[in-house]
This record gives C-alpha cells, sequence and structure tokens, in this order.
C-alpha cells in the first residue's frame, strides 16, 4: 500500500526540479500525495541521502538520480533495508537502466527511458493527472531545455523564462531551501518565475559574465579537438557546465573545465560540440575509476569526481583518448 508520507529525492537541477514538480502535482491532483517533502542528493551522495531517510515512507520517489556505480555496492544494501509502501525511480541515465532489473527485484517501480530527460518522462506519465496541462507542460519544456534535449528557437516566449530559471538555479546552487520553495511555488501557485527568480537570475548572469572572463585567461591546454580549462582556484559549481558549453561551441573542440569541491576532490566537466562523435560519458565511466574517481552522464556532457592527487592524471589520459579518436 502507498498510503502515508511522500517523500521525492531528486537531482537539483532543472531537469530534476520540474521533473519532481509535475509527479507532486498529479499526485496531488489525484489525492494520493499526503503529506510531502523534497529533498536532494547527487548520483555520487545518493547513499548518504538513503541514510537520512525517514523509517515507514508511504512512497519514495527517486527523480533523475543517476545510479552511482562507484558506490552501487552500498546504495543495493541501502535499498534492501529501506522501508516503503510504494518505491518508484524515474530516470533517463545509462547506469540506471544498467540496474533495472536488481531495482525491480527490489520493489521499485521503474520509469527509465533514455530518450528525453527526466521531465519528458514525468510529462508523458503524468502530465494529463496534474489538473492543469497547459502550466505543467511549461515545466516539461523547460526542464528539457535545462537538460538539452530540447532547443527553443529566438523568440520563443518561453526561452527567457527558462534562461532566468536556469540562472536562478546557478546563482546558489547548493540552496536547496530556495529549489523546495522554487517547487512549492509551482505546485502550489503555478507560477513559473516570481521577483526572488529574477533577482537570483540577475545575479547569476553577472556572475557568470565575470567567470567567462576569467575563464578565457585559464585555458592550460588547446589542442585539435580538446581544450582544457583549469579552475580550480575559483567558485565555479553552478556555472561550470554553461562556461564549458559556452568555449564547447565558440572553439568547436570537446572542453574539459577542472573545478575543486572540498579539499580532497576535482570535478571534470566536459562537454562536446555538435558535429563532433566523441561520447565523453562512455569515457569517463571507463577511465575515472582507473584514477579512485567516478562519473557519468550523456555522450556530450558528462563530468567526472577525482581525488586531487589523481586529476591532473585522469585529465591528460582523456585528452590522448579524445585527441587519438
Amino acid at each position: 500500500m502507498c498510503g502515508g508520507d511522500t517523500v521525492i529525492l531528486a537531482h537539483g537541477d532543472l531537469d530534476g526540479l520540474t521533473a519532481a514538480a509535475v509527479i507532486i502535482a498529479a499526485l496531488k491532483n489525484t489525492g494520493k500525495l499526503g503529506r510531502w517533502e523534497i529533498r536532494f542528493a547527487q548520483p555520487f551522495a545518493l547513499q548518504e541521502e538513503l541514510r537520512r531517510l525517514p523509517g515507514n515512507i508511504g512512497r519514495l520517489i527517486i527523480v533523475d538520480i543517476a545510479v552511482d556505480e562507484e558506490h552501487w555496492a552500498s546504495i543495493s544494501r541501502l535499498l534492501d533495508g529501506l522501508e516503503a509502501g510504494c518505491k518508484i525511480w524515474v530516470d533517463h541515465h545509462k547506469s540506471t537502466l544498467r540496474h533495472a532489473a536488481e531495482l525491480i527485484d527490489k520493489g521499485f517501480s521503474l520509469l527509465v527511458s533514455l530518450g528525453g530527460c527526466a521531465a519528458t518522462l514525468a510529462g508523458e506519465a503524468f502530465l494529463h493527472l496534474t489538473g492543469d496541462v497547459e502550466f505543467y507542460r511549461k515545466l516539461v519544456v523547460a526542464g528539457e531545455v535545462g537538460d538539452k534535449v530540447r532547443e527553443l528557437q529566438p523568440g520563443d516566449p518561453l526561452k527567457p523564462v527558462v534562461e532566468v530559471l536556469g540562472n536562478a538555479l546557478a546563482a546558489e546552487p547548493t540552496d536547496d531551501l530556495f529549489k523546495r520553495r522554487l517547487v512549492r511555488m509551482w505546485v502550489e501557485a503555478r507560477r513559473v518565475v516570481d521577483d526572488e527568480v529574477a533577482r537570483r537570475a540577475q545575479e547569476a548572469e553577472e556572475k557568470l559574465r565575470e567567470l567567462l572572463k576569467e575563464a578565457g585567461n585559464s585555458i592550460v591546454y588547446d589542442g585539435s579537438r580538446v581544450r582544457v580549462i583549469d579552475l580550480r582556484e575559483r567558485r565555479v559549481h553552478g556555472y561550470a557546465g554553461k562556461i564549458a558549453s559556452y568555449h564547447s561551441k565558440e572553439s568547436g573542440k570537446v572542453v574539459l573545465l577542472m573545478f575543486r569541491v572540498g579539499q580532497n576532490n576535482v570535478i571534470v566537466t566536459a562537454r562536446v560540440p555538435e558535429g563532433l562523435n566523441v561520447d565523453v560519458s562512455a569515457l569517463i565511466r571507463e577511465l575515472a575509476p582507473r584514477f579512485g574517481g567516478g562519473g557519468g552522464g550523456h555522450p556530450k556532457a558528462a563530468s567526472a569526481r577525482l581525488p586531487t592527487a589523481t586529476v591532473d592524471d585522469f585529465v591528460k589520459e582523456l585528452i590522448a583518448r579524445i585527441e587519438s579518436s
């Protein structure tokens, strides 16, 4: 049975948030939601969030969180001990699909596909149940644009709205209180943006301009197919993907952008331009474990988390593989 509280555990990007909002709205409209809360996790930290879950959950919904191969053993054990009336996993990453049979054995209902993104999946399954298809379709589109599976043409009225949402989330990417407020606004007030979102977006635009200028001065390798940007001395969390995408489009090369998280780890964010046949997600999944890290993503947009001591060797190997491909 699925009575009791609902806990949504979502990826905190625009795709994860919009997908979660559509699902919550559908459950609320059909009288199946009950009390609910939304929490956030990165794939590499999913096991930590699973440990923090309360006991006897009525419904657990995991949204847009890929299975992290490096931590699958501990995640698997935690899922085996999870007490929840209903368990649903909504995702579009290959690593989750590879563990589909195991997740089903653990009692999960799966909404998993490699087509589109989490917002696409949520829209296909739940949009008609939300009670306001027109409003929540806008969120689905926003999630798809945010996850780079849809592109809006200039002049589309949703284009500036999606840009504002993306920038607002980039301003303080670890601000979970803001993310919760955003989802509640979508579900309860049915407003896409408000003054707080607009203010944060403006701050993010100003910071992005500053970081793009610095990134141009921080190129440490510029080969025939790869450009490497080293921003380990700057706080760029939330902006790394935008910076890497800008340089990838501008240079026509695979861009690897390094930035620090804490004292002991470095993230390498990778972006591939249109027209270049390189699957950075597959390369990262293959190489990162050799250097004590992990990661993944999509063929043209992926990231790796490496120990500080090994990240330079990892990047050298990744460069060599891309340049010779």
